[in-house]
């Protein structure tokens, strides 16, 4: 296989390529460019047409945002930042996988520098569009740890494609359970998209293990190099005996989807299966990828309050659920990786 033949040597892969140029630029530059303010303004555009399809009261929401439980809003806070380590460590096994750890010299920042950095991609994804949060991640670690960006950049495809392998399974498998064999009409070309994109993932890492050594052939020389690190990174955590771990570290991370559904749910007095949330929760994640507004702003909501309408929740407490959600999910990591980003050694 082509990994085999890349040098595990960090020293070789210190070379910038135009695709980390890009990622390169400061977040203020960013916010100010034309096609990230028509980001933010597809989104408002989305928000007001999902308040207006749902027929939001907005009074009535009030009514019902002014009785939540604060305890329960504390645990569906700790619920969703619990997942910022858990997701840091399947980083770290991703790429002890593709060779990149401190016994290869590697200097792979610690659990909570790596936590920092993934925390701070995340908040990027708040205000930027198309994921851009993910290659400044990438950007991030080559930059502490001398790591070349094509090959993170390759471990963080191959996370997105885990994800989206166990997203459509569970969402699939709680989508049937909640109605009970036969999702709303509404909500089927979510899951068929979900699905879609799983298999592509498996597809393309298929297709890239068997011949992406007879692809890179055929590429430019000067480009050859990043080409190989890519497929390292991506392939490696594939190989037999390496994916069940990764699996295995990212299975919490979706069922903490459902528990700070549920915990944003009783907050409110409203009364959903554990089942109902986890679905309510894998589809907003799947609609975060909708990449013409920063972390799906506008389509998650849309598709949360279409979810809830189709299992029969009030308008009302509709979208008191998704306001108090997005709180936590979107508003409070504006606020908190704002500060992680402002003072951490790993900006």
């Amino acid at each position: 296989m082509l990994v085999e033949i890349v040098s595990g040597n960090p020293a070789a892969h210190s070379g910038v390529s135009g695709a980390e140029h890009a990622v390169h630029v400061s977040l203020g530059a960013r916010m100010r460019e034309p096609r990230t303010l028509l980001s933010f303004a597809v989104a408002a555009l989305l928000i007001a047409f999902a308040v207006s399809r749902a027929n939001l009261n907005m009074t009535a929401v009030g009514r019902v945002l002014s009785d939540a439980q604060l305890a329960y809003l504390v645990l569906g806070l700790l619920a969703y930042y619990v997942t910022f380590p858990l997701r840091a460590a399947r980083w770290r096994r991703i790429l002890a996988s593709a060779g990149v750890s401190p016994a290869s010299g590697y200097a792979i920042p610690g659990r909570r520098g790596l936590t920092e950095i993934f925390m701070i991609g995340q908040f990027t994804n708040c205000v930027a569009p198309a994921k851009l949060g993910d290659g400044y991640r990438g950007y991030l670690l080559k930059k502490h740890a001398g790591v070349s960006f094509p090959l993170t950049l390759g471990t963080i495809l191959a996370e997105r494609v885990v994800d989206l392998i166990l997203l459509s399974t569970l969402l699939l498998a709680s989508g049937l359970y909640v109605f009970h064999g036969s999702t709303p009409q509404d909500l089927r070309p979510w899951l068929v998209v979900g699905a879609a994109l799983a298999v592509c993932g498996v597809a393309g890492i298929v297709f890239v293990a068997r011949n992406g050594e007879r692809v890179v052939r055929r590429l430019p020389e000067r480009v050859q190099k990043h080409a190989v690190a890519l497929e390292r990174g991506l392939v490696t955590a594939f190989v037999r005996g390496r994916i069940g771990p990764i699996a295995a570290l990212s299975l919490p991370v979706w069922i903490l989807e459902g528990v700070r559904l549920m915990a944003v749910a009783l907050a409110i007095g409203l009364d959903l299966s554990f089942g109902a949330c986890l679905f309510i929760g894998l589809l907003a994640s799947l609609l975060t990828a909708f990449p013409l507004t920063p972390a799906g702003l506008g389509a998650v909501e849309s598709g949360a309050l279409l979810a809830l309408s189709a299992l029969g929740v009030g308008s009302a407490s509709a979208g008191a659920l998704v306001l108090l959600d997005r709180g936590i999910t979107y508003w409070s990591l504006l606020l908190v990786g704002a500060v992680v980003y402002v003072t951490s050694r790993m900006r």
